[in-house]
Protein backbone atom coordinates (compact mmCIF):
# COMPACT_ATOMS: atom_id res chain seq x y z
CA UNK A 1 0.00 0.00 0.00
CA UNK A 2 1.35 3.42 -1.03
CA UNK A 3 0.39 6.52 0.95
CA UNK A 4 1.84 9.96 0.40
CA UNK A 5 1.59 13.58 1.44
CA UNK A 6 -0.32 14.46 -1.76
CA UNK A 7 -3.28 12.46 -0.45
CA UNK A 8 -2.77 9.43 -2.68
CA UNK A 9 -3.49 5.96 -1.34
CA UNK A 10 -2.99 3.03 -3.70
CA UNK A 11 -2.77 -0.72 -3.23
CA UNK A 12 -0.42 -2.22 -5.79
CA UNK A 13 -1.19 -5.71 -7.06
CA UNK A 14 0.89 -8.14 -9.17
CA UNK A 15 1.61 -6.89 -12.67
CA UNK A 16 1.11 -3.21 -11.83
CA UNK A 17 3.48 -0.25 -11.49
CA UNK A 18 3.27 2.59 -8.99
CA UNK A 19 5.33 5.56 -10.19
CA UNK A 20 6.14 8.28 -7.68
CA UNK A 21 7.96 11.39 -8.85
CA UNK A 22 9.64 13.07 -5.89
CA UNK A 23 10.48 16.29 -7.75
CA UNK A 24 10.95 19.14 -5.28
CA UNK A 25 9.81 16.97 -2.38
CA UNK A 26 7.29 14.34 -1.29
CA UNK A 27 6.76 12.24 1.84
CA UNK A 28 5.40 8.73 1.43
CA UNK A 29 5.01 5.36 3.10
CA UNK A 30 4.87 1.78 1.89
CA UNK A 31 2.74 -0.38 4.17
CA UNK A 32 1.30 -3.87 4.14
CA UNK A 33 -2.45 -4.08 3.65
CA UNK A 34 -2.61 -6.59 6.50
CA UNK A 35 -1.58 -5.77 10.05
CA UNK A 36 -0.31 -9.34 10.30
CA UNK A 37 2.26 -8.67 7.60
CA UNK A 38 3.42 -11.28 5.13
CA UNK A 39 5.84 -11.88 2.30
CA UNK A 40 6.33 -9.24 -0.37
CA UNK A 41 7.89 -9.76 -3.79
CA UNK A 42 8.49 -6.53 -5.70
CA UNK A 43 11.12 -4.53 -7.53
CA UNK A 44 11.83 -0.93 -6.60
CA UNK A 45 13.67 1.10 -9.24
CA UNK A 46 15.04 4.61 -8.69
CA UNK A 47 15.06 6.91 -11.71
CA UNK A 48 17.22 10.02 -11.43
CA UNK A 49 15.50 13.02 -12.98
CA UNK A 50 17.48 15.01 -15.54
CA UNK A 51 18.65 18.47 -14.46
CA UNK A 52 15.72 20.22 -16.13
CA UNK A 53 13.16 18.15 -14.18
CA UNK A 54 14.82 17.83 -10.77
CA UNK A 55 12.62 20.44 -9.08
CA UNK A 56 9.33 19.72 -10.82
CA UNK A 57 6.11 19.26 -8.86
CA UNK A 58 5.83 15.91 -7.06
CA UNK A 59 3.37 13.41 -8.49
CA UNK A 60 2.05 9.87 -8.17
CA UNK A 61 0.31 7.55 -10.63
CA UNK A 62 -0.75 3.90 -10.66
CA UNK A 63 -0.50 1.92 -13.92
CA UNK A 64 -2.82 -1.12 -13.65
CA UNK A 65 -2.62 -2.20 -17.29
CA UNK A 66 0.82 -2.31 -18.87
CA UNK A 67 1.63 -3.20 -22.49
CA UNK A 68 2.78 -6.79 -22.87
CA UNK A 69 3.64 -9.34 -25.53
CA UNK A 70 5.13 -12.83 -25.83
CA UNK A 71 7.92 -14.32 -27.93
CA UNK A 72 9.97 -17.51 -27.85
CA UNK A 73 8.42 -18.70 -24.58
CA UNK A 74 8.97 -15.37 -22.79
CA UNK A 75 6.27 -12.95 -21.71
CA UNK A 76 7.46 -9.35 -21.88
CA UNK A 77 5.82 -6.56 -19.88
CA UNK A 78 6.89 -2.94 -20.45
CA UNK A 79 7.22 -1.38 -17.01
CA UNK A 80 8.33 2.10 -18.02
CA UNK A 81 9.20 3.92 -21.22
CA UNK A 82 9.06 7.31 -22.85
CA UNK A 83 5.56 7.82 -24.37
CA UNK A 84 7.07 8.05 -27.85
CA UNK A 85 8.61 4.58 -27.36
CA UNK A 86 5.75 2.65 -25.76
CA UNK A 87 2.35 4.23 -25.06
CA UNK A 88 0.56 3.11 -21.85
CA UNK A 89 3.78 2.24 -20.03
CA UNK A 90 4.68 4.24 -16.93
CA UNK A 91 5.61 7.71 -18.21
CA UNK A 92 9.11 8.97 -17.44
CA UNK A 93 11.04 12.21 -18.04
CA UNK A 94 14.11 10.93 -19.84
CA UNK A 95 14.63 8.39 -22.66
CA UNK A 96 14.62 4.96 -20.99
CA UNK A 97 12.89 1.61 -20.86
CA UNK A 98 12.21 -1.04 -18.23
CA UNK A 99 11.12 -4.58 -19.15
CA UNK A 100 9.89 -7.51 -17.05
CA UNK A 101 10.64 -10.80 -18.85
CA UNK A 102 9.33 -14.12 -17.51
CA UNK A 103 9.33 -17.73 -18.75
CA UNK A 104 7.79 -20.83 -17.19
CA UNK A 105 10.18 -23.26 -18.89
CA UNK A 106 12.84 -23.47 -21.60
CA UNK A 107 12.71 -20.30 -23.71
CA UNK A 108 14.74 -18.15 -26.05
CA UNK A 109 14.26 -14.56 -27.15
CA UNK A 110 16.13 -11.85 -29.04
CA UNK A 111 15.12 -8.52 -27.51
CA UNK A 112 15.37 -5.42 -29.75
CA UNK A 113 17.32 -2.60 -28.08
CA UNK A 114 17.93 1.08 -28.69
CA UNK A 115 21.60 1.29 -29.66
CA UNK A 116 22.12 4.71 -28.05
CA UNK A 117 20.94 3.40 -24.65
CA UNK A 118 23.06 1.81 -21.95
CA UNK A 119 21.48 -1.44 -20.72
CA UNK A 120 21.71 -3.74 -17.73
CA UNK A 121 19.98 -7.01 -16.78
CA UNK A 122 19.11 -8.51 -13.41
CA UNK A 123 17.82 -12.06 -12.86
CA UNK A 124 15.20 -12.03 -10.08
CA UNK A 125 14.61 -15.78 -9.93
CA UNK A 126 15.88 -18.84 -11.75
CA UNK A 127 18.89 -18.77 -14.05
CA UNK A 128 19.44 -17.47 -17.58
CA UNK A 129 22.10 -17.05 -20.20
CA UNK A 130 22.48 -13.49 -21.42
CA UNK A 131 24.71 -13.13 -24.46
CA UNK A 132 26.13 -16.58 -23.58
CA UNK A 133 27.01 -15.48 -20.03
CA UNK A 134 25.33 -17.44 -17.24
CA UNK A 135 23.57 -15.25 -14.72
CA UNK A 136 21.86 -16.10 -11.43
CA UNK A 137 19.92 -13.90 -8.98
CA UNK A 138 21.80 -11.13 -7.22
CA UNK A 139 24.14 -9.94 -9.98
CA UNK A 140 23.52 -6.92 -12.19
CA UNK A 141 24.99 -7.46 -15.64
CA UNK A 142 26.00 -4.17 -17.25
CA UNK A 143 25.73 -4.45 -21.02
CA UNK A 144 27.05 -1.08 -22.14
CA UNK A 145 25.66 0.60 -25.25
CA UNK A 146 25.81 0.20 -29.05
CA UNK A 147 23.64 -2.94 -28.93
CA UNK A 148 20.69 -3.44 -31.26
CA UNK A 149 19.54 -6.83 -29.89
CA UNK A 150 20.04 -8.95 -26.78
CA UNK A 151 19.91 -12.77 -26.73
CA UNK A 152 18.29 -14.33 -23.63
CA UNK A 153 17.89 -18.07 -23.04
CA UNK A 154 16.81 -20.23 -20.11
CA UNK A 155 16.30 -23.93 -19.43
CA UNK A 156 13.71 -23.53 -16.67
CA UNK A 157 11.45 -20.90 -15.11
CA UNK A 158 13.10 -17.50 -14.83
CA UNK A 159 12.30 -13.83 -14.30
CA UNK A 160 14.53 -11.03 -15.57
CA UNK A 161 14.43 -7.25 -15.31
CA UNK A 162 16.03 -5.42 -18.24
CA UNK A 163 16.60 -1.66 -17.94
CA UNK A 164 18.13 0.82 -20.33
CA UNK A 165 18.36 4.51 -21.00
CA UNK A 166 20.22 7.33 -22.64
CA UNK A 167 23.32 8.38 -20.66
CA UNK A 168 22.76 11.76 -19.02
CA UNK A 169 26.02 13.07 -20.43
CA UNK A 170 26.44 15.32 -17.41
CA UNK A 171 29.83 16.25 -16.07
CA UNK A 172 28.83 15.24 -12.55
CA UNK A 173 27.28 11.77 -12.17
CA UNK A 174 24.43 10.80 -9.89
CA UNK A 175 25.04 9.18 -6.51
CA UNK A 176 22.58 7.71 -4.01
CA UNK A 177 22.33 8.49 -0.31
CA UNK A 178 19.39 6.69 1.32
CA UNK A 179 16.37 8.58 -0.08
CA UNK A 180 18.37 11.13 -2.05
CA UNK A 181 19.76 10.95 -5.58
CA UNK A 182 21.93 14.08 -5.74
CA UNK A 183 24.42 15.03 -8.38
CA UNK A 184 27.98 14.43 -7.25
CA UNK A 185 28.67 18.16 -7.51
CA UNK A 186 25.98 18.81 -4.89
CA UNK A 187 27.54 16.46 -2.37
CA UNK A 188 25.57 13.68 -0.71
CA UNK A 189 25.82 15.45 2.62
CA UNK A 190 24.17 18.56 1.19
CA UNK A 191 21.31 16.53 -0.25
CA UNK A 192 20.88 14.74 3.07
CA UNK A 193 20.67 18.08 4.88
CA UNK A 194 17.99 19.24 2.44
CA UNK A 195 16.06 16.01 3.01
CA UNK A 196 16.18 16.29 6.80
CA UNK A 197 15.09 19.93 6.66
CA UNK A 198 12.22 19.05 4.31
CA UNK A 199 10.77 16.32 6.52
CA UNK A 200 10.95 18.62 9.57
CA UNK A 201 8.85 21.30 7.88
CA UNK A 202 6.55 18.88 6.01
CA UNK A 203 4.74 17.60 4.10
CA UNK A 204 3.90 14.69 6.37
CA UNK A 205 3.48 11.01 5.63
CA UNK A 206 0.56 9.21 7.31
CA UNK A 207 2.93 6.52 8.63
CA UNK A 208 5.76 6.68 11.20
CA UNK A 209 8.70 8.65 9.86
CA UNK A 210 12.19 7.28 9.31
CA UNK A 211 15.13 9.49 10.14
CA UNK A 212 17.89 9.93 7.59
CA UNK A 213 21.32 9.16 9.08
CA UNK A 214 23.91 11.89 9.36
CA UNK A 215 26.29 11.98 6.40
CA UNK A 216 29.06 14.03 8.02
CA UNK A 217 32.41 12.85 6.71
CA UNK A 218 30.79 10.45 4.27
CA UNK A 219 32.19 10.50 0.74
CA UNK A 220 30.14 8.67 -1.87
CA UNK A 221 30.94 7.92 -5.46
CA UNK A 222 28.93 6.34 -8.27
CA UNK A 223 28.60 2.58 -7.74
CA UNK A 224 30.49 0.05 -9.80
CA UNK A 225 28.75 -2.86 -11.47
CA UNK A 226 29.90 -6.40 -10.75
CA UNK A 227 29.97 -7.78 -14.27
CA UNK A 228 30.00 -6.50 -17.80
CA UNK A 229 29.25 -8.37 -21.00
CA UNK A 230 31.28 -7.67 -24.11
CA UNK A 231 29.45 -5.60 -26.66
CA UNK A 232 28.44 -7.34 -29.86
Amino acid sequence: MHRDSLGNEQLITPGQVNLMTAGRGIAHAEDSESAAGGRLHAVQLWIALPDGERHRAPAFRNYPHLPSSSSGGFSVRVLAAAPSVTPRAAEVYSPLVGLDLAASGPARISVPLTASFEHAALVLSGAASIEDEALTPGTLLYLGSARERLALTCEAAVRIILVGGAPFGETHPVVVELRCTPRARDGAGGAGLEYRAAIRRGPRSPSPRLTAPEATGLHLRPGQVRKRAAST
